[in-house]
């Protein structure tokens, strides 16, 4: 069997499947806004954050495909 000189989903090795994270902070300060004639100031907002991740790999190729893969 001789070297793929391809990549893609063929050979593709998942090695840490999709892991989500989520965090959330509170911050402090002071912002205005506008609604209808009042101004509306907030001392304190919340911050979120998704993080996504996953770890895969490409195995069997030639190595000039490898290094066009990288």
């Amino acid at each position: 069997m001789a070297l793929l000189t391809t990549y893609g989903s063929g050979n593709r090795v998942i090695l840490n499947d999709k892991t989500v994270t989520y965090s959330k902070t509170r911050i402090y300060g002071a912002w205005s806004y506008v609604s209808g004639v009042s101004i509306i100031t907030l001392g304190s907002v919340w911050e979120y954050h998704r993080f996504c991740s996953k770890t895969y790999s490409y195995v069997g190729m030639d190595r000039a495909t490898a290094q066009s893969c990288a």
